[in-house]
């Protein structure tokens, strides 16, 4: 469901599988227009998803339920939407549907008898093994947080009842009973990069690979104290990051979408790149990726070895990238308002010890191959 290219290429795996099984396959997606740059052979149908295009209210949320709610608000607006899924899901009279981030999906599911899998990193795959559902890290435990997450989860629960009996279904009990009609829960991380540690229910299946092919790195900057990548976003203070870089003697070789030509004028001594460049490469060579925590970049590094610098800026690459550094995988950039010399100086001095080593058996859940032969397995119990 979301605007990205992850979401598609995770789901690739399972397309691609049930197609060479002989199975029809359809797919509903948000981003129409980055299909055929993933997929090199169709589904038999393609869908738009419905999908909210109105902000939401401007809250933090710390729990599933309170992310759901800054979109669904109202539950006349929700039951529309349910009424979008409940056509999509009659046409295609499935016999297995695969989930990513797709909670609407989830809630017009409920009363249909297929098989039902979800595929997905931790953010958008609530627990169910905690006193609340779908509990995030930054929420505390003190008495006012619990009342929070106990008032928000009735809240939630609210909503979406009277959204299911305003289009003639049944009221559900609990919240967890949107997840527990869930067959397979497909985590795609490794354990010690789920927020709260292993979970009692769901299968890790290790991280899905990246299929999107990178041009060759040009010589790295000359007179460089180390070998340092930046994949970037803009983020606040990021220009005074990128000037500290240089007086400290960090060079690098950066790609992002968003320097502007003067700023990159201004910042002679980094190279900057007019496409992404290939991670395998990058993870051979460099000495230390500096970049925005997506789960992915997160995963190729640790795979690698190479140490990271990790800045995130949304909630899940903030708790992916402190999780990354609960494991040792690197340090998380903090905002600063006097600059960043002294954490650059912190990144320094961890890539000087060199790489990361990481336990052999969970290295094999990084690099793509076994979430694809899960996924293998999967499908060919599927067809039997």
């Amino acid at each position: 469901m979301g605007g990205g290219l992850g979401h598609l290429t995770r789901l690739k795996p399972f397309v691609q599988s049930a197609l060479e099984a002989g199975h029809e396959v359809s797919l509903v997606v948000k981003e129409l227009a980055n299909i055929r740059a993933v997929y090199e052979t169709m589904p038999h149908h393609v869908f738009q998803a419905p999908y909210e295009t109105t902000p939401g209210c401007a809250i933090t949320p710390i729990s599933w339920p309170e992310m759901l709610m800054v979109r669904y608000g109202r539950s006349k607006k929700l039951s529309c939407f349910l009424e979008a899924w409940y056509s999509i899901l009659d046409l295609v009279n499935p016999d297995l549907v695969i989930y990513d981030a797709s909670p609407t999906a989830l809630l017009a599911s409920l009363e249909y008898s297929c098989m039902k899998w979800t595929v997905g990193g931790p953010f958008f795959m609530p627990r169910t093994d905690m006193p609340f559902v779908g509990i995030m890290p930054n929420a505390s435990g003190t008495p006012d947080v619990k009342k929070r997450l106990h008032d928000s989860e009735r809240t939630f629960l609210d909503v979406v009842n009277q959204a299911l009996i305003q289009t003639g279904r049944s009221a559900i009990v609990n919240v967890k009973d949107i997840i527990e009609q869930i067959d397979k829960q497909l985590l795609t991380t490794i354990p010690e990069l789920d927020y709260f540690g292993a979970r009692s229910i769901g299968d890790y299946v290790g991280m899905p690979p990246s299929d999107v092919p990178g041009i060759a790195l040009p010589p790295w900057p000359a007179a460089a104290r180390l070998k340092v990548f930046a994949y970037l976003k803009i983020f606040p203070g990021w220009e005074t990051f990128l000037e500290d870089m240089e007086a400290i003697g960090l060079p690098a070789l950066i790609y992002t979408r968003d320097a502007s030509n003067a700023l990159k004028g201004k910042l002679k001594r980094h190279i900057f790149l007019e496409s992404p460049a290939s991670m395998d490469e990058v993870c051979s060579q460099a000495d230390l990726v500096v970049h925005m925590a997506g789960s992915q970049t997160v995963a190729r590094c640790l795979h690698a070895g190479v140490p990271q610098l990790l800045i995130g800026t949304g909630l899940e690459q903030i708790f992916t990238a402190r999780a990354a550094e609960k494991i040792g995988a690197g340090l998380v950039l903090k905002p600063s308002q006097s600059g960043y010399g002294e954490q650059l100086e912190a990144a320094i001095a961890l890539a000087k010890k060199g790489r990361i080593k990481f336990p052999k058996e969970r290295r094999e859940m990084l690099d793509g191959a076994y979430f694809n032969s899960h996924v293998r397995a999967f499908m060919q119990e599927l067809s039997l």
